[in-house]
Parts: C-alpha cells; sequence; structure tokens
C-alpha cells in the first residue's frame, strides 16, 4: 500500500535537514481541548521505509469523536453495526464513550463543524452507503471523512496524520468486511505502507526561502 503525502494540499477523504515547519494557530473547544497548534511542527519529507499500519485501537484518541452513519437503503449481513461492533472491539470504555452514530451522511459534517483552521473536534467518520450481499459480501461502498486540516507529514517517523487517523481506520473497516463476510476465519498481519512525498525538505525549504524574498520584495518601499 502506498501513501502520498504533499504538505502544499489539504487533506480531505472523502492526506532532516531544512525540513518545512507547519506554523498552525492554536485553537481550542468550549471545553478547552486544543484542537491545532501555535508551535511549528516540523514536516519531514521525502521517502523512507515502510511499515505496518497501526491499529484502530492504538490510535483512536477519545477527546475526539469518531462518527458514523448508516446510509444503507437495505437489511444486509453484516450490517454497518455488525462492522462498527467489530472495529471498536479492542476499545477501552473511554473510547467507545467517543463513537456516535448520526442518523443521515449530511448529519456528519453537522456533528463535526470546522473551525476557520479546518480542525473539529472529530477524529474521523465513516458513512456506509451501500453493501451488496449474498452468501458472502459482493460489494460494499463506504466513505472516510476527515478534517481538511490535517496536513502533518513526517515519513521518517511515520507520524503522518494520515498514517495515525486515515489508515489505521481504513485497514480495521477493511480486516472487519473481509472477517465477518466469512472470506476467512483467522487473523490477519496489517499491510505495510510506504508514505511519500512530491518533493524533498531540501526543495520545500528552498521554496520557502523564494517565498520569502518575493514577499519582501513586494514590501519594500523607499522612505522618503
Amino acid at each position: 500500500m502506498l501513501t502520498s503525502s504533499d504538505p502544499t494540499l489539504s487533506k480531505d477523504s472523502e492526506g532532516a535537514s531544512g525540513a518545512f515547519s507547519l506554523s498552525e494557530i492554536e485553537s481550542r473547544s468550549f471545553d478547552g481541548r486544543v484542537l491545532s497548534y501555535s508551535r511549528s511542527r516540523t514536516l519531514q519529507l521525502g521517502i523512507y521505509a515502510p511499515a505496518a499500519v497501526r491499529s484502530f485501537a492504538e490510535t483512536f484518541d477519545p477527546a475526539y469523536k469518531f462518527v458514523w452513519a448508516d446510509a444503507t437503503t437495505s437489511q444486509t449481513s453484516p450490517s454497518p453495526i455488525d462492522i462498527i461492533n467489530r472495529i471498536t472491539s479492542g476499545f477501552s470504555d473511554t473510547q467507545l464513550s467517543a463513537v456516535r452514530r448520526v442518523e443521515t451522511a449530511n448529519d456528519v459534517p453537522i456533528s463535526c463543524p470546522q473551525n476557520f483552521n479546518q480542525f473539529s473536534e472529530c477524529y474521523a467518520a465513516v458513512v456506509f452507503h451501500d453493501i451488496q450481499s449474498g452468501s458472502n459480501i459482493q460489494g460494499l461502498n463506504y466513505t472516510i471523512r476527515a478534517d481538511a486540516g490535517l496536513a502533518y507529514v513526517d515519513v521518517e517517523n511515520h507520524t503522518s496524520d494520515v498514517e495515525l487517523r486515515i489508515l489505521p481506520l481504513q485497514w480495521a473497516l477493511d480486516e472487519a468486511i473481509i472477517t465477518l463476510s466469512g472470506r476467512s476465519s483467522g487473523s490477519f498481519n496489517p499491510p505495510q505502507e510506504l508514505p511519500f512525498t512530491q518533493i524533498t525538505n531540501e526543495e520545500q525549504a528552498l521554496e520557502i526561502r523564494l517565498g520569502f524574498v518575493r514577499v519582501i520584495r513586494e514590501l519594500f518601499v523607499l522612505a522618503l
């Protein structure tokens, strides 16, 4: 599994020397929970060694909500609730208390409003659109949604936002679907993911320096 991360693009899942610093303005929810940070975070770009996708139970932070919706139109086996029960089976009581079901797919953005920095109080959300089942699942359509502000990248330490939020959830869903469909009764080793970016740390640093030069040139005026 290959994962491409580009720090110049915002992520929306409906993603060394001279490393780039991503500055974020601090934003807090009403209960004081920090949604983004004012300190600089160093982006580690390039390509490094592959690593196993983390488990959903390991990465899910119950300080945030995990939201899901069943938008299917018929009874299926397994059902969306069966899949959710499967992926949350290793959750602690605190983690389970942060799982929220909403009535429709349209309720997801209402439950997870983003601030001006494109962060919300939700860890991620999943919407089940269609499950085609017979003796086994013939097809399943679901959408993972996440904050557009999840643009932090660290390919060296495998702590990119996509690696800590999107991939663990996606693997948990796929593993649950395979198991509940009866296609396998055994356990699975998590797949390997290989994060990479389109540009290197050095190229990004050069782009930033040139950007500062352009700003200085445009703001420079003579005092008479």
